[in-house]
């Protein structure tokens, strides 16, 4: 096996081979371009990928590339924008902000003493690299207080919260844009309970 010294760059143009939506460097292995995009919700695309040098300061004689096309459908049910219409929650919630100032609740099962993992990200990936989601998560107890709020906490824009639960119930996360300004096409929120 060889290391690979080049730095490649992979971009996502959007239809018109110019405008780039999306672009890395280096998040694969070594040098290598790993890229994971959604689409902006109501693009139609085509979408292109474009292989260059890093920076393109040199030429590439040789390059492999692999891509491929997932599909993530929503699991979320409308109406869910309020603590009474929550939706349960399942492994990944994948849900959108849809239309602007739209509030996302997702109820879930907790046992006092367990500790409550909140956290969102693009759900595509489980990560939060695209700048399109950037959201605001609020913790409520079975009683409807809120508990705990987090905008930027996670990895990168995304929203986390820990929490150690005192009250056994349905608690609730609402999700929505930080300054509800703005739609999500698509969002992903793990809670996880331990122990």
């Amino acid at each position: 096996a060889s290391l690979i010294s080049e730095s490649f760059g992979l971009p996502v143009l959007d239809s018109d081979g110019i405008t780039v939506l999306a672009s890395d460097d280096d998040g694969g292995v070594n040098a290598c371009s790993l890229l994971a995009f959604t689409p902006p919700i109501g693009a139609g695309g085509p979408f292109y990928l474009q292989v260059e040098s890093f920076a393109n300061i040199s030429l590439i004689d040789q390059y492999g590339l692999s891509a491929r096309v997932e599909s993530r459908s929503s699991n979320e049910l409308e109406p869910n924008d309020s603590i009474a219409t929550a939706n349960p929650n399942c492994r990944t919630f994948i849900g959108a902000i849809v239309p602007v100032a739209d509030l996302d609740y997702i109820r879930f099962p907790v046992t006092s003493g367990q500790t409550i993992v909140a956290e969102t990200h693009d759900g595509f990936t489980g990560f939060c690299a695209s700048p399109l989601v950037d959201t605001a998560i609020e913790l409520y107890d079975p009683t409807g207080l809120q508990r705990a709020s987090d905008d930027d906490g996670g990895v990168d824009l995304c929203s986390k919260i820990t929490v150690l639960a005192d009250i056994t119930g349905g608690w609730r996360v609402r999700v929505r844009h930080w300054a509800n300004t703005a739609i999500l096409s698509m969002y992903g929120l793990d809670v996880t309970l331990t122990p």
